[in-house]
């Protein structure tokens, strides 16, 4: 007796309910101090994880700063930022092979003009003076 049924079964999807505006807005909003440190995990992962993983864990992360809000601990936002915490201070990365160390970077092709990077270039790789 043969129990596998060729014919396919039809399955009615289920209707996806709406997400209300509502939800998001009955949320506090998400820290300075805690979009900072979602941005430079998210930072972290590209360089410690090359290729798509990082990228997707990278993405997820920018959504969650980007979103503005807190959201529960168990949410995908907070629990990547404390894994990739946690990984950061376990192995952090070596410096970058530039001029990283120093308080203010060359202007590669300027006659000598250096800047001093801030807070929104922590996501931008250090660009190398050679």
């Amino acid at each position: 007796m043969n129990t596998n049924d060729p014919t396919p079964h039809a399955v009615e999807a289920s209707p996806v309910a709406p997400r209300q505006s509502t939800d998001l807005a009955d949320r506090p909003p998400l820290t300075a101090e805690a979009t900072a440190a979602a941005l430079h995990v998210a930072h972290y992962a590209t360089l410690t994880y090359e290729g798509p993983l990082g990228e997707i864990i990278s993405q997820e992360l920018r959504r969650y700063a980007e979103s503005g809000v807190q959201l529960p601990p168990s949410a995908m936002g907070p629990r990547l930022v404390a894994a990739m915490q946690r990984q950061e201070a376990r192995q952090p990365l070596p410096p970058a092979p530039s001029w990283a160390h120093l308080p203010a970077q060359y202007i590669p092709g300027s006659a000598l003009k250096w800047r001093y990077r801030t807070v929104a270039d922590l996501d931008q790789p250090a660009t190398d003076a050679h």
